[in-house]
């Protein structure tokens, strides 16, 4: 009997052999017999089951994959490709793949990529054909997973092991952001805080989160508080990470009078940036105090006893009051009427009374005085304003601007509005008539429309409407003029002259003429613009910027201004003058009484200047009379309920002291004596004025 050992074979089936002798004799001689060689086929048995093992943990990263070498199998009675693994429990967040391609002749996907499959042999292990898939990743942070499996041969099975699986973070996540609406005071500062905005990372480990400004607020900064020179200073925001976001970055809102804005901020992990708009509500604080903005008086129209006190002739605004919350106090009442639609009889008037037309004028008895008056200060329950007079006109009566024109020989000029005008009426402009009283005695007037050419009446609205005009019939140079009376339908009239100068013919080879050279009064340190009033020249060919000064000789105690710049180049046109960009800057309050400017006149054309008809070549000189301070003249101001006598410097009066000077009530007042009326911000019940003695 053949009988093997112990021992395992292997899979494979293995070789033996026995020799044999067979002799009749105790001691065979081997050259007498032939030994016999048995051999013998030991078959493979598969009598044990397989093993498996986990060498160490797979590491993958989020979202990737990687090939599964931590798995080993062995059966001494098998092939690694008659060892399968087959999975008992899956993993939770990927997969297994396996990518070996298929046999051929069989159908099937050419390739098991991204594939899931729950059984594969060993040796695809050993050929590294199989791997894990790290798929569910969005919106997660995994950290690790497992799978469980065990090996068979076929007919044995082993134990079962875990294959354990550590997930590696990646930055794959956009950070978030939200943030709620800010709420601020206006003009305040508002910082963010964890409550407002929420900046977050999903990613494990967290990325680092760089915050800046995208889009700068409408109405207010975004700013920072940084450590300089030891202390913490504050800077406009550009950007920061978290740690120097929440707590030390903030909105700052202007002080304006709006109340909504908005802004934007970029949020960046370093890969994904995201923008964040955020809402900012400002509550408004009453730090604006009401302004008189227009007080032109009223005027009582003919056959009228009252007249409504429009917007249009009288507007207090308040940029954070509404207008029903100003109130103005009467602090003086009309003497030849009364004021309707008060408040209780009170004295008191608000904004949207006037806007509602409740407030009106009434006179009470017939007069032959022009105007009447009222004083009022108004108040928004924190800031008074000034008290101010609002006049009104009982009769009304023509205001003649009468400026004249210039024309060159025998040319036509328009006569403008600016020029000639008749104004303070209630009428309208086509029953203000002017009746020429004599003629111009060189040319004519004349209206456009009109078939003759002789005009002897003419209304403002031809003025308005520019259709008159005056035609120069001469042929020298010199003067004309016309006079007039212009009249209203109520019988009011003002007579007046309209001064025509007629200038030669312009030729390429005159120079500017000077028209206008008076003095500049200056009294304080404040820079005085110098006007056309002051200083005027005029070239019939050139227009006003291409009429040149030329400085020769710069003030001594002050300095000239252009565009509130000291005058660098030397030079400025009459546009600079007429455009009001031209002023004088006294340096000191000394005893200066005047200074001077020397300067000369060109057009780019020909030299010199015409002034007084006289052609000049030298320098003018400006002067510049410079009036010194000396004495106070005390004045009652009213603030916050209280009147205090302050003291403001008047034009060259002589010092003098308070024992100088006493308060003397004005006549008028309501309640029969100089007091505080507690009965609203800034009242009082008799206006006072502080006269020296």
């Amino acid at each position: 009997m053949y009988r093997t050992k112990e021992t395992e074979i292997g899979a494979h089936s293995q070789h033996d052999s026995m020799t044999w002798l067979v002799s009749d004799r105790a001691l065979p001689s081997a050259g007498l017999h032939q030994p016999r060689v048995v051999a013998v086929l030991v078959l493979s048995h598969n009598n044990r089951a397989p093993q498996v093992a986990v060498r160490g943990t797979l590491r993958v990263t989020e979202g990737g994959r990687v090939r599964v070498d931590t798995l080993a199998a062995w059966d001494e009675d098998n092939d690694p490709q008659d060892l399968i693994f087959h999975v008992s429990k899956g993993p939770r967040i990927g997969f297994l793949e396996n990518v070996r391609p298929p046999q051929p002749g069989t159908f099937g996907p050419t390739t098991g990529l991204g594939k899931r499959v729950l059984a594969f042999s060993a040796k695809d292990i050993l050929e590294g054909l199989v791997s894990y898939v790290q798929s569910q990743y969005i919106g997660t942070e995994p950290i690790a997973d497992n799978a469980t499996l065990y090996v068979s041969d076929g007919q044995f099975n082993s134990s079962e092991v875990t294959l354990e699986i550590e997930i590696q973070g990646t930055n794959d996540e956009a950070p978030a952001a939200e943030a709620q609406t800010l709420t601020v005071e206006e003009g305040s500062v508002v910082w963010f805080t964890q409550e407002y905005i929420r900046i977050n990372d999903s990613d494990l480990p967290p990325d680092p989160i760089s915050i800046c400004a995208a889009d700068q607020p409408r109405h207010g900064s975004i700013i920072q508080f940084i450590k300089g020179n030891g202390e913490m200073i504050e800077v406009l925001f550009t950007s920061t990470n978290v740690e120097g976001f929440y707590g030390r970055v903030g909105y700052h809102h202007d002080g304006s009078e709006n109340f909504d804005d908005w802004f934007a901020l970029n949020v960046s992990d370093g890969l994904h940036t995201i923008s964040l708009e955020v809402s900012v509500s400002i509550s408004p604080i009453n730090d604006e105090p009401p302004f008189v903005v227009r007080n032109l008086g009223a005027v009582l129209p003919d056959g009228e006893d009252s007249v409504a006190i429009l917007s249009d002739n009288l507007l207090i605004e308040d940029k954070d009051s509404p207008a029903d919350e100003v109130e103005c106090f009467i602090t003086q009442f009309p003497v030849l009427g009364t004021i309707l639609g008060l408040r209780n009889d009170s004295g008191v008037f608000t904004q949207l009374d006037i806007e509602e037309n409740y407030v009106r004028y009434s006179a009470e008895n017939d007069t032959t005085n022009d105007n009447d008056e009222f004083s009022f200060i108004c108040s928004d329950g924190i800031h008074n304003t000034s008290e101010a007079v609002f006049q009104i006109k009982l009769r009304p009566q023509l205001s003649i601007v009468s400026k004249g024109a210039v024309v060159q020989v025998g040319k036509k000029v328009l006569i403008e509005p600016s020029v000639l005008s008749a104004s303070d009426a209630p009428d309208p402009p086509t029953s203000i008539v002017f009746s020429v009283t004599q003629s111009p005695h060189s040319g004519y007037l004349e209206l456009n429309f009109a078939p003759n050419p002789v005009v002897t009446n003419f209304t403002m609205a031809d003025v308005l409407l520019r259709r008159l005009s005056y035609k120069h019939t001469g042929e020298e140079s010199g003067s004309d003029r016309f006079d007039f009376v212009a009249s209203l339908p109520s019988g009011s009239h003002a007579e007046g002259s309209f001064l025509i100068t007629v200038q030669p013919a312009a030729r390429p080879d005159m120079p500017p003429t000077l028209h206008v050279l008076l003095p500049l009064r200056v009294v304080s340190e404040t820079p005085k613009v110098l006007t056309s009033k002051h200083l005027y020249a005029r070239d019939v060919l050139s227009p006003p910027k291409n009429v040149t000064f030329e400085v020769l000789k710069k003030p001594e105690h002050g300095v000239l201004l252009l565009n509130s710049v000291q005058l660098g180049s030397e030079t400025f046109t009459q546009d600079d003058i007429n455009q009001g960009r031209l002023a004088y800057q006294r340096l000191t309050s000394g005893t200066h009484p005047s200074d001077y400017f020397l300067f000369r006149i060109s057009n780019s054309r020909v030299p010199g200047f015409l002034f007084r008809g006289l052609r000049r070549m030298k320098p003018m000189k400006f002067e510049i009379l410079l009036v010194n301070v000396v004495g106070t003249i005390p004045v009652v101001m009213f603030y916050n309920m209280m009147a205090r006598c302050a003291t403001f410097r008047k034009r060259s009066m002589p010092q003098r002291t308070a024992s100088h000077s006493k308060c003397k009530t004005r006549k008028g007042g309501l309640w029969g004596h100089t007091g505080w009326n507690s009965g609203g911000p800034g009242l009082f019940q008799r206006s006072q004025t502080c006269l020296s003695a």
